[in-house]
């Protein structure tokens, strides 16, 4: 997929020219050395097409001797030379974007120098600021130094370059500074690891070797460690390259052009592991995975760029990858990508900075099901089955799947989508939906359960392993039919007891609403028999009102049944009205409460029993006891036979009570007497 980004014969890319934001928008420094100009391009396809954010343009006449850094909080950093007045300069772009532009250059370096090489840049939070880090190449016309300089940038976005520290007083004519990178997380090269942003720096030197410091962080500043010789080459260094994964160092040395050499440092600084040697290679870029697998980008010293990955698992090298053929110069590779893809940019024979990919496929993973696992489904109706496409690489999609099916303990057979039938032999469906709609009649009431799997491929043709079985019963959902109260008929009480046949029934539940069906009064909650029949609802319902009543039922499978709703309006008489005499006994301190119930007459209900209540009388200033003064008064008999008399002992000499019966009638409704002193 080799894209060209500028388009520009005679721009080009620095080893840390690529870069990413939080967003995934992926970022290129580009040197034009026609313009005299560093330009930073950006791309959200994934690098399919680009764009050069013009106001962030720097003006520059080095030699792709930058590095380009953006941070956790997408800020960018660069480092940079400048040939004309023979500096290292660097600038900030604060939550870099589109249209964003750099600060004022800070200058990291002017002393008295031939010129600046091979600068490498990190940048992390510290504090409520930053901290950016350079390691850095100063030629001279004695000695050549490889130096360190500390950026602090504060909250309030001021810059200051601190002072320099000298790493290697004698880096002769090394080709390469090797790089620094600090203590991040294996996930996430941007997330310091354990509050620790230690610093790792390797550089080549003018003894052929091949040297390590890890900078050790405490308190907000950093203590150099030992020099250490990770190894003498014997011959010239051509580059020397490096990152840290989380765990160890990362360090690729080419030697004579040729032969590429492998070693690994870890992060507690004690132990050098060499790895095994590769030819043909020249390391200009390292990176990592997600699988910890190690990626050697360069040429093969004849304009060919590869990619070539060391496997963690097995401790060996793969076969290496063509990338381009184009008269190659400078790759530079993401130290860190989200899955197994290793993004790349480098610069071609006369188109320049181009962008490109390699592909370290993995095998997708299972399918997950989106469906429920273990539910019962209706039979009469088409069933979705549907599934998740899970792969380690970002770019991946689905191509093809196999669905497989088996009732109980029978053979399995597969999903013949051109038929839409079931087959014994395995079929392979090219299809990048995850999904299969089976139409209804898909399965009998009474089957055994039907258990799916499905295995998916990739653009590669990479196949899963199946996914769990997803379990589906087939069933038949058992309707409920209320028969009381009828619908659209009339209903005789205040209150209700909801009665409904169902054939197959494990729950219940049972709701009064109202005429619309948009406010629910009552809810017997979901209730769980597979006899019950009835439900007394709890609410009093109100004369000449219209409501419904909804019943929705369950059955053992689980397969909810569409609910039976009917609709009834409330039509009733109240009894007649009682009344009552109260005659009071000075000699024995007690009252006699005595109910008079009229004979129903033109269609009112029989009484069935009586309440009486008491309340003192409004004349009253305090209460008696618990008996208030005024109001709906206490109840202090229930459930009495009409017209029984009732003697109240709780009364105290002195006070006036009143009293009420109240009379319910055989349809549910009440009729209540007049306070009666």
């Amino acid at each position: 997929m080799a894209v060209n980004i500028t388009g520009v014969a005679n721009s080009g890319v620095a080893p840390r020219s690529l870069q990413a934001t939080s967003t995934g928008r992926l970022w290129v420094a580009a040197g034009d050395a026609t313009a005299n100009t560093i330009e930073f391009w950006y791309s959200d396809d994934a690098g399919v097409t680009w764009t050069e954010n013009t106001a962030a343009q720097i003006t520059w006449d080095g030699e792709n001797y930058f590095a380009f850094y953006i941070d956790a909080d997408d800020h960018a950093h660069i480092a940079y030379d400048e040939t004309a007045t023979v500096a290292l300069k660097y600038r900030r772009n604060k939550s870099i974007s589109t249209t964003s532009a750099w600060s004022a250059a800070s200058t990291v370096d002017s002393t008295t120098a031939t010129a600046y090489q091979w600068a490498d840049l990190v940048a992390h939070r510290e504090g409520t600021g930053w901290k950016a880090h350079i390691l850095y190449k100063r030629n001279t016309t004695g000695t050549d130094l490889m130096l360190y300089a500390p950026i602090t940038i504060t909250s309030a976005d001021v810059i200051t370059v601190e002072t320099k520290v000298t790493v290697d007083s004698d880096v002769g004519a090394s080709n390469g500074a090797g790089g620094i990178d600090f203590h991040h997380t294996a996930s996430d090269e941007k997330a310091i690891q354990s509050s620790t942003p230690h610093l790792y720096m390797v550089w080549g030197d003018g003894s052929l070797s091949v040297n390590f410091a890890k900078y050790t962080y405490s308190g907000g500043s950093w203590t150099a460690g030992t020099t250490r010789v990770i190894w003498t080459a014997g011959a010239a260094l051509y580059a020397v390259s490096m990152v840290f994964d989380g765990t160890r160092v990362i360090i690729a040395a080419t030697v004579n052009s040729a032969t590429m050499a492998l070693f690994e440092r870890d992060a507690a600084d004690t132990t050098t592991t060499s790895r095994a040697s590769t030819s043909s290679l020249l390391a200009q870029c390292v990176t990592y995975d997600q699988e910890s697998n190690v990626w050697i980008v360069g040429d093969n010293n004849s304009g060919d760029l590869y990619a070539r990955k060391f496997v963690r698992s097995t401790l060996s090298w793969a076969a290496s990858e063509l990338v381009d053929t184009d008269a190659i110069l400078g790759p530079a590779a993401m130290r860190r990508t989200g899955g197994n893809t290793i993004a790349i940019a480098y610069k071609a024979s006369g188109t320049g900075a181009r962008f490109d990919q390699t592909f370290n496929n993995v095998a997708p993973s299972s399918p997950t099901w989106v469906n429920t696992d273990n539910v019962g489904a209706d039979v009469g109706a088409a069933l979705v089955l549907d599934w998740n496409f899970v792969d380690g690489n970002p770019a991946d999609t689905q191509t093809a799947y196999t669905l497989r099916r088996q009732i109980g303990a029978g053979s399995y057979a597969y999903w013949k989508a051109g038929t839409s039938t079931w087959d014994a032999a395995v079929q392979k469906i090219t299809s990048a939906t995850s999904a299969v709609t089976l139409a209804s009649g898909w399965g009998a009431d009474g089957d055994a359960n039907h258990k799916f799997a499905v295995l998916v491929y990739d653009n590669l043709d990479t196949v899963s392993p199946y996914s769990a079985e997803l379990t589906v019963t087939p069933s038949v959902p058992s309707v409920p039919v209320i028969t009381t109260p009828t619908d659209g008929g009339t209903h005789g009480s205040a209150s209700l007891t909801a009665v409904w046949t169902c054939t197959s029934q494990a729950t219940y539940r049972v709701e009064l609403l109202n005429s619309a069906g948009t406010v629910t009064l009552w809810d017997s909650g979901t209730l769980t028999s597979t006899s019950v029949r009835d439900q007394l609802i709890a609410y009093s319902l109100i004369n000449g009102t219209a409501y419904k009543v909804r019943v929705t039922t369950t059955n053992a499978e689980g397969l909810t049944a569409t609910p039976d709703t009917n609709s009834f309006t409330v039509t009733y008489t109240l009894p007649a009205t009682p009344t009552v005499t109260v005659t009071p006994n000075n000699t024995t301190g007690v009252i006699t409460v005595t109910p008079t119930q009229p004979t129903p007459g033109g269609g009112q209900p029989t009484v069935t029993s009586i309440d009486i209540f008491v309340r003192l009388s409004s004349a009253h200033t305090y209460p008696d006891l618990e008996r208030p003064v005024g109001g709906a008064g206490i109840r202090i008999a229930a459930a009495l036979p009409p017209s029984t008399a009732w003697v109240d002992r709780a009364c105290s000499s002195g006070i006036a009570y009143e009293y009420l019966v109240r009379s319910w009638a055989d349809n549910g409704t009440f009729a209540d007497s007049a306070w009666t002193a």
